[in-house]
């Protein structure tokens, strides 16, 4: 199949379509899933067959706006210090029920026996050990058995104390901030698929004065003047042309000053395997860093350059770093 430049960046866009396009998913799925809309606003209730209907709903949260609530007695303690009282509202109209509140501490010298109105937004809580223990302590305390209390009070406690958005809020922004990095990069490489001559190695073309929508003269050379291939490097008599799984990069070799090349451990390829990334400066201001490459093709690729075009300082020291410095 010919290689053309055009069709490489369209096939190098196609590609960049695939990955953030599972995570924008992904991202959209952890949106619809998880409940921001539940936690940062919930339904408001005031009674307790309000309360037990948003609870029978599977609403995980509620907003309280309630009357006359009253202490227990009873309160939550970590590390010997008082965080919050249980509260309750008990309901006798259609035979006995009672809704269990957890009330953060707000005086540290103690909580009213009486809250005339509370107004907060809580969290449903089933199937917590302290609430059990404190579930057993009032039941004494009023005469009555604990499983008959817990039947009446539904088994659950309403608790502004474990109403914590904060991480919710952390997640829900880092969510839209993937969300919207991955669509953008979508929009751009969809762009670029209709449009190549927009892509970002077109564009670093006009840099050096030359024609980032017409690729008939680097087609020539890479079907016809193509002088060596070594991974993803292809040099012909004019160009640095490297192509990549992701990324596409169109050098001017009259334009290129030095070239250098560094290893590094790579954590996503096999144990122990050295991977080189070669560095081309072209300006004081262009550096161009192509990273992932074998040493066995960045090897070649520099001693090509370094024989054939002796304009360009191949390989890195201090010393050739001061020379080529002076030079551009």
């Amino acid at each position: 199949m010919k290689l053309t430049i055009r069709g490489t960046i369209k096939s190098i866009s196609k590609k960049n379509l695939i990955f953030p396009g599972i995570v924008l998913i992904i991202m959209i799925l952890l949106l619809l899933l998880l409940p921001f809309r539940d936690m940062f606003d919930p339904e408001t209730a005031g009674t307790p067959e309000e309360i037990m209907a948003l609870y029978e709903n599977k609403a995980g949260y509620v907003h309280v706006s309630a009357d006359d609530l009253k202490y227990s007695n009873y309160d939550y303690y970590t590390s010997s210090s008082r965080y919050a009282s249980y509260y309750y509202i008990l309901d006798e109209k259609d035979g006995p029920s009672c809704i269990f509140f957890l009330v953060t501490q707000t005086d540290r010298g103690g909580q009213p026996d009486v809250i005339e109105h509370f107004d907060a937004k809580a969290k449903f809580v089933t199937n917590d050990a302290h609430y059990e223990t404190f579930l057993e302590g009032f039941s004494k305390d009023i005469g009555w058995d604990a499983e008959a209390l817990k039947e009446i009070s539904h088994g659950f406690v309403v608790s502004q104390f474990d109403y914590r958005p904060g991480l919710m809020q952390v997640l829900g922004v880092l969510i839209l901030a993937v969300l919207i990095v991955c669509a953008a990069y979508i929009i751009a490489n969809l762009i670029f698929l209709k449009a190549p001559h927009l892509h970002p190695s077109c564009r670093r073309l006009r840099r050096f004065g030359l024609d980032g929508e017409d690729f008939t003269e680097i087609d020539r050379e890479l079907e016809d003047a193509l002088i060596i291939s070594a991974g993803q490097f292809h040099v012909t008599e004019n160009y640095l042309i490297v192509i990549g799984r992701h990324n596409l990069w169109m050098i001017p070799l009259f334009n290129t000053v030095w070239v250098y090349r560094y290893a590094g451990w790579n954590p996503f390829v096999k144990k122990n395997k050295l991977t080189y990334s070669l560095v081309i400066v072209t300006s004081p201001k262009d550096k161009i860093t192509i990273r992932g490459n074998s040493r066995h093709s960045t090897d070649m690729l520099l001693q090509f350059l370094k024989k054939n075009f002796m304009h360009i300082t191949v390989g890195y020291s201090d010393e050739i770093r001061e020379k080529v410095e002076k030079l551009i």
